[in-house]
C-alpha cells in the first residue's frame, strides 16, 4: 500500500486507535414516538461527541491534539489515535463506562486496535469494531415480574413522568429536550433570525402547547433523512491519498467529517431562512 511506518527519531513508533460508533439511531430516536422524547434523544446523541467527550479527556488528563487526536467526532461516533497504549486503554475503558450512564439504552460498537500507521492502526480497530456489533448489552436495570414498567416502551420505570411512571430512557431524553438544552436552535437557525425555542414544534398532539402546525385536519408528519450523495465513493477517494501518504491520515480525514458537519448545519439554516422564516407566525 505504500503505508509507510510512523517514527519518533529511528525508533518505530506504535499507533493506538479507539474506534467508537453509536448505533440503530433512528430506532433509539423514535422508540416512545413523542417529539420532545425524538428532540431530545437527537440533541443527547449530538453531545456525545461535545462536552461529554471534553469531559472524559480531562478526567483522564488529556489534550486533543497531543496525547490523543480524532480524525472524526461527530454525530455520535469519534476516531481516536495515540502513541501511548496505557493513554488510549484508559480513555477507552473511561468513555464505555460513562457513555452507558450518561445515555442509557443506545446502542453502541467500540473497537481498539494498533498498528504501524494510523491508517493501519484504524483498519486493525475497525475488525475490532465490527466484531462488537455482535455483542450483547443487556439493558439495565433487570425487571423483575412486579416491577411497574413504562407504558409507551415497556421498559423498567425509573421515575416519573408527570403522573406516569418512565423508564431511564425517557428521563434522560426528557432532560435534554428542555430548551436550556435546545443546542439545535443555535445549529440550525440563521445568524439575527430572532428564532428561539418557542419557534419550533415540541408536540404531536394537536392544539397542545408546542404543537406541530399540521395542515388544516391533516396529521400526516413526514420524515426526511439526508444522506450524503456519493459519500461512500469520497471516503474511499480519501483513503487511497492517505494509503500513499500515511502521516496524512488524521487531517485528511478530521477535514473531511468537519466539511459534511459544517455543510448540513449551513443546508439546514437556508432551508429555515428560505422556507420557515417567511411561513413564520405568532
Amino acid at each position: 500500500m505504500g503505508d509507510e511506518e510512523v517514527t519518533r527519531g529511528d525508533e518505530a513508533v506504535t499507533i493506538h486507535a479507539c474506534l467508537f460508533e453509536a448505533k440503530s439511531i433512528q430506532d433509539y430516536l423514535f422508540q416512545s414516538g413523542r417529539l420532545r422524547d425524538v428532540v431530545g434523544a437527537s440533541e443527547l446523541i449530538d453531545s456525545l461527541t461535545e462536552d461529554l467527550l471534553d469531559d472524559v479527556l480531562d478526567s483522564c488528563g488529556l489534550e486533543q491534539g497531543r496525547e490523543i487526536e480524532f480524525s472524526r467526532r461527530a454525530g455520535g461516533a469519534f476516531y481516536a489515535f495515540g502513541s501511548d497504549a496505557e493513554v488510549v486503554l484508559r480513555f477507552r475503558d473511561l468513555w464505555t463506562l460513562v457513555v452507558q450512564q450518561y445515555a442509557p439504552g443506545l446502542a453502541y460498537d467500540i473497537g481498539y486496535g494498533e498498528g504501524s500507521t494510523h491508517l493501519a492502526a484504524f483498519d486493525d480497530a475497525r475488525r475490532a469494531l465490527r466484531a462488537d456489533g455482535s455483542r450483547y448489552r443487556p439493558r439495565l436495570p433487570v425487571g423483575a415480574p412486579v416491577a411497574e414498567r413504562s407504558r409507551r416502551t415497556g421498559l423498567v420505570a425509573e421515575g416519573e413522568d408527570g403522573d406516569a411512571p418512565a423508564d431511564a430512557v425517557t428521563l434522560r431524553r426528557k432532560q435534554f429536550s428542555l430548551p436550556a438544552r435546545a443546542g439545535f436552535v443555535g445549529r440550525f437557525s440563521p445568524s439575527d433570525s430572532g428564532l428561539d425555542w418557542s419557534d419550533w414544534p415540541r408536540n404531536l398532539e394537536a392544539g397542545a402547547d408546542g404543537a406541530f402546525p399540521f395542515l388544516g385536519d391533516r396529521r400526516t408528519v413526514a420524515l426526511i433523512h439526508a444522506d450524503g450523495n456519493g459519500l461512500g465513493q469520497l471516503l474511499m477517494n480519501a483513503r487511497a491519498v492517505v494509503e500513499g501518504q500515511p502521516e496524512r491520515f488524521v487531517g485528511v480525514f478530521h477535514a473531511i467529517s468537519e466539511g459534511i458537519r459544517q455543510s448540513t448545519q449551513e443546508s439546514a439554516r437556508q432551508a429555515v431562512h428560505s422556507v420557515l422564516l417567511p411561513a413564520r407566525s405568532e
